[in-house]
Parts: C-alpha cells; sequence; structure tokens
C-alpha cells in the first residue's frame, strides 16, 4: 500500500505527483503553449488528444460551410464547392447521345436512363430511328445517289466509308472472308458463300444465278 500512493514523479511548475514518468511527460503539455491536436473541420488545436476528441462531438451536426447566395450549409468545403453550381451557368456534365448539359454527374447519370432503347433521331424518308445524329446522317446517304467515298484506284464511288473500305481489298490482295471449316480466304463475302455451300454437299451454282441470290 505505500507503493500504491507513491508518485515518485513530479512537475517542476506546479509540483503536481505521477506514478509513472510517462504521465508527468503527458501531463506537462497543459504548462505549454504546443497544441499538436488539430481539429480537421475547424482546425482548432488541443493538447491532448482527449480533449480533441471531446472538441469534435460540437461538429458532428454543424456545417460550418456555408453558401453565400442562399445560406445552406455544408460539413465539408468540397460539398459547398459542388452545391455552388446550382447559383451559376455551368454545366460541365455533357451528354454525349444529345449534348445537353448537367451541373452534376448525378444528374446526368438520371438523364442518360432515357436514351436507353430510344432512337430520337428520324430518318424523314423511311421513319428509321437512331440514338445519335450523326448516325442518322450517314444512314440518309442510302436514300441518295451521291457517293462521295471514291476509290482512288479505279474511281468507283460507294455511299459510304465502310462500304470503300471493303471494296479495296480487291486492290491489296487482301482476303477479308475466312471459312470456320478449312480457314481457307476469300476476297469477296458472296466467295466464301459459294464455297461453303460446298462444303454442305450442295452443287456449286452458275455466277449469274448467284448473284440474283445474295
Amino acid at each position: 500500500r505505500l507503493h500504491s500512493e507513491q508518485k515518485p514523479y513530479k512537475c517542476d511548475v506546479c509540483g503536481k505527483g505521477f506514478k509513472r514518468s510517462s504521465d508527468l511527460s503527458r501531463h506537462k503539455s497543459v504548462h505549454s503553449a504546443e497544441k499538436p491536436y488539430k481539429c480537421y473541420v475547424c482546425g482548432k488545436g488541443f493538447k491532448s488528444s482527449s480533449a480533441l476528441s471531446m472538441h469534435k462531438r460540437i461538429h458532428r451536426d454543424q456545417k460550418p460551410y456555408t453558401c453565400d447566395f442562399c445560406g445552406k450549409g455544408f460539413k465539408r468545403s468540397s460539398g459547398l464547392s459542388c452545391h455552388k453550381r446550382l447559383h451559376s451557368d455551368q454545366k460541365p456534365y455533357k451528354c454525349d447521345l444529345c449534348g445537353k448539359g448537367f451541373k452534376r454527374n448525378s444528374n446526368l447519370s438520371r438523364h442518360k436512363i432515357l436514351h436507353i432503347d430510344q432512337k430520337p433521331y428520324k430518318c424523314d424518308l423511311c421513319g428509321k430511328g437512331f440514338k445519335r445524329s450523326s448516325d442518322l446522317s450517314e444512314h440518309k446517304s442510302v436514300h441518295s445517289a451521291e457517293k462521295p467515298y471514291t476509290c482512288y484506284v479505279c474511281g468507283k464511288g460507294f455511299k459510304r466509308n465502310k462500304d470503300l473500305s471493303k471494296h479495296k481489298s480487291n486492290h491489296t490482295g487482301q482476303k477479308p472472308y475466312k471459312c470456320d471449316k478449312c480457314a481457307k480466304e476469300f476476297g469477296h463475302s458472296f466467295q466464301l458463300i459459294i464455297h461453303e455451300r460446298m462444303h454442305a454437299g450442295e452443287k456449286p451454282y452458275q455466277w449469274d444465278v448467284l448473284w440474283k441470290s445474295i
């Protein structure tokens, strides 16, 4: 019991005694101006972690970051920054389907749901719908006699760029159409069709008859 009451470690400032030197070291911070424990909300400093923990309770329902337009409060500065866009004309989040802008990414995400299965861009000639205006523009070439995509080798014109790309294989020796059964390659799709029918045991067709069937 004699030892249980002993406090050999004395503070040289106020004379208070402690059983352990570590307790004395912590106590000495009371007499210094140092406040190493900082509150991340308001920046206030404290000498001990326990004092900081008690202080944090006042911030639980506090919203120190206030909007100077409408007075709404926020716990963090990032929340206030996001909110301020509501009061400006900034709409940085753009829909890649219709081009409409939004102030928040969450609003853009909700908006995109409207485009699922929607095809708002309609062809005024055949009524076919498209999700993007660029797709509609490309489709419209089907209805015109214009053939803007020209082969630089033979001069033949095409309505679509992808048709020109297929045609170019005639001049390069490329054979993009491959048989799944024997791996033989062909330069044209109709050649592959004839070849596959032979695998099926069918008699080869005459060229003019096959062209009419494709």
